[in-house]
């Protein structure tokens, strides 16, 4: 899982983030030689930016080098990810089976049901 498909599973978890972790994205971005427009506006914004405006850039930024979000995809490698962490002793296997719960059943109860 690469540093952008985490970002955006963390946002679809939890429905926003704290600024820095966009900020701190695009000047990862940046360092690796990926950059466009958006990435570097992105990365010259304050943490006290309107988040809108944070997460407009983001967007774009996506957009700009061609990043496709399939959320199914990003959340089950987020969930691959959280089972090799229980794995490795990093968190516990009853944090992380919480985590992977949290995931999986929103997306179960977005599945439409027929009446």
């Amino acid at each position: 899982m690469n540093q952008t498909e985490e970002l955006i599973a963390k946002k679809l978890l939890l429905n926003s983030l704290h600024p820095s972790r966009y900020i701190n994205w695009s000047i990862d971005m940046l360092v690796k030689n990926i950059s466009t427009e958006s990435i570097q506006t992105l990365a010259g914004l304050g943490e006290n930016e309107e988040m809108k405006v944070i997460e407009k850039y983001f967007e774009k930024s996506l957009s700009e080098i061609n990043f496709l979000v399939d959320e199914k995809d990003i959340l089950e490698k987020y969930s691959f990810k959280i089972a090799c962490e229980v794995i490795s002793n990093k968190i516990s296997p009853r944090n992380g089976l919480k985590k992977v719960v949290d995931i999986f059943l929103p997306m179960k109860m977005r599945v439409s049901t027929p009446f």
